[in-house]
């Protein structure tokens, strides 16, 4: 009786994998979620201490975070690379070792060469128009914080190791404990306790620096003991180069990296478009942003988790596992996407209240601002889903040039054009904005998602296994 209805059915194989992916993203998620929880620590401490040096922390963090997203992508580059060689079975120890060993060499070379930009801090916020004063203090700041670089980007290459290797609670663990040890220090450091000095804002920087370190050393400990991960003893010979290696690296993980830095500067520079607006617009806008990036964290963790999965699917030679697992990924993203877009629109009040003092005189306005904004925020977690999913699963084949093209076709030729249009000539002000993220996510989902539905057309699978042939 079942039987014409058979086929629309999800096969034994399709639910299997959709539980791989889902088993494998949901630790990730939580680890992105508490990941993003420890420099909201610095940002607890240092409003309490003194709330206008917030702005000495903003400055200073959104500069590093805007560096660090190139060296993250370079650290990405690590994940497809890893899971080919699982799949591919042959050598799998030592090319594990050799691309690990070399992203840590990548993203820390990368962040020898930002010092010297870093470094110069100071100059950089006041080339755009910052207070003397207020540049001075970020930059001190940022002469501190920009340390954090190096355990921060060793620590994503080993979380990637790690998820690879199906040991995602462990990375979990390690961030939350660095939570507490991020708050613990910002606690005695800024205020001044346990007898040692109070240096305020600086003290939060050196905090983030113990922390960071805290994290990288727990992980790699953690690699060097567990029964599943220490054969691959992935710190050894450290010394020891693979250029073809540290070239594919460099060539995989820079689009990548170019990818989120792009993404950064649409999202974080509309800020300041969004600002001539009103102080009621941004704020408004930094509201619906914050819940965005908190629901971002979602559709995030299943992008990683395709990645890994399709790379594991792509080391083996197997198109119906690759197709099972980037669909399974999409299945599940958009999912989710169409559930917190439902709450958004049902409950606008009720997601919003958590990031504002509603007994303030100025909260009905911006509430009323941000009600508008999230209409059209919940409709972009489809798209916003759909696109950073299928650049998961399309890492996983290690293609990432067409997705950075993809995103500069959408962000910056379609998306920012028509928000500062709509913005200030349409007279949208920073619902303007919000419309032209909406065409310009949209642009890249229909683009990705044709992508993935043409990749053995395009031969993306044997491409994938002649790069990872060619540094085996």
């Amino acid at each position: 009786m079942l039987a014409p209805f058979r086929s629309f059915l999800p096969s034994f194989r399709w639910r299997k994998e959709a539980h791989a992916v889902f088993s494998l993203g949901w630790p990730i998620i939580l680890g992105n979620l508490t990941h993003m929880a420890v420099f909201s620590t610095d940002v607890a401490f240092i409003g309490h201490y003194a709330p206008q040096a917030l702005a000495v922390s903003a400055l200073a963090t959104n500069l590093l975070q805007m560096v660090m997203m190139v060296g993250f992508g370079l650290s990405m580059a690590s994940a497809p690379m890893i899971a080919n060689a699982l799949g591919h079975g042959l050598h799998a120890v030592r090319d594990v070792r050799r691309t690990v060993r070399q992203a840590i060499w990548v993203c820390w070379g990368y962040a020898a060469l930002m010092m010297a930009v870093l470094w110069q801090g100071e100059r950089i916020f006041r080339l755009f128009g910052q207070e003397p004063d207020l540049a001075a203090r970020a930059g001190a700041y940022l002469h501190i914080l920009q340390w954090t670089m190096f355990p921060l980007l060793g620590f994503w290459v080993l979380r990637f190791f790690a998820l690879t290797l199906n040991r995602p609670r462990a990375t979990l663990m390690v961030t939350a404990l660095g939570i507490g040890v991020n708050a613990l220090a910002n606690y005695a450091l800024v205020f001044g306790h346990f007898g040692l000095p109070e240096l305020g804002v600086l003290g939060s920087g050196i905090a983030s620096l113990i922390a960071s370190w805290f994290m990288f050393t727990a992980l790699a400990i953690f690699c060097s003991v567990d029964r599943r991960l220490k054969r691959y003893a992935v710190l050894g010979r450290f010394w020891r180069a693979d250029w073809p290696r540290f070239v594919a690296i460099w060539r995989l993980g820079l689009p990548i990296g170019v990818t989120s830095a792009m993404e950064g500067v649409l999202f974080f520079g509309s800020a300041f478009i969004v600002g001539h607006f009103g102080a009621e617009a941004l704020a408004a806008h930094a509201l619906v942003m914050q819940l965005g990036g908190l629901s971002f964290m979602i559709p995030m963790g299943l992008s990683e988790a395709a990645t890994i999965r399709v790379g594991l699917w792509a080391g083996r030679g197997d198109a119906t596992g690759i197709g099972l697992a980037g669909n399974a990924s999409f299945v599940l993203a958009v999912g989710f996407a169409l559930l917190t877009a439902t709450v958004m629109l049902a409950f606008p009040a009720i997601v919003l209240s958590p990031f504002l003092d509603v007994n303030d005189p100025g909260a009905p306005g911006v509430m009323a601002l941000a009600a508008r904004f999230l209409v059209v925020a919940a409709l972009l977690q489809i798209a916003d889903s759909t696109q950073v999913v299928g650049a998961g699963a399309l890492r996983g084949l290690k293609d990432t040039r067409a997705h950075m093209a993809f995103i500069l076709t959408g962000h910056m030729v379609l998306a920012l054009p028509t928000g500062v249009a709509l913005a200030f000539w349409g007279g949208l002000g920073g619902l303007g904005m919000w419309i032209g993220f909406a065409v310009g996510l949209f642009c890249v989902a229909v683009l990705v998602a044709r992508r993935w539905r043409a990749r053995n057309r395009l031969g993306l699978m044997e491409r994938c296994r002649a790069a990872t042939a060619a540094v085996i």
